[in-house]
């Protein structure tokens, strides 16, 4: 029953703190309003400068893709080398 409560506590901690300070930050910091122009614009502003919508959704997919590819590769090549 120990661990049950504190896992419970711990995942109330875990995300419920997350939750409630993304509502004050949101309700109190002006910062973090989002604008309604940047929604429907087809350019998007990166960290590397400014590129298309659909330019930097292919990029969030493929490099995590490519990562995972990689790494099953590695485990092949690793589990084929071993036997």
């Amino acid at each position: 029953m120990f661990a049950v409560v504190f896992s419970a506590g711990y995942t109330l901690m875990c995300f419920g703190v997350p939750m409630v300070m993304t509502r004050l930050k949101h309700a109190h910091d002006a910062r973090w309003i989002s604008e309604t122009r940047q929604v429907n614009t087809a350019i998007v502003n990166t960290f590397t400068g400014p590129i298309k919508r659909w330019e930097a959704l292919l990029q969030m997919v493929l490099i995590p893709f490519a990562v995972a590819i990689a790494f099953v590769t590695f485990c092949v090549i690793w589990t084929i080398q071993t036997t």
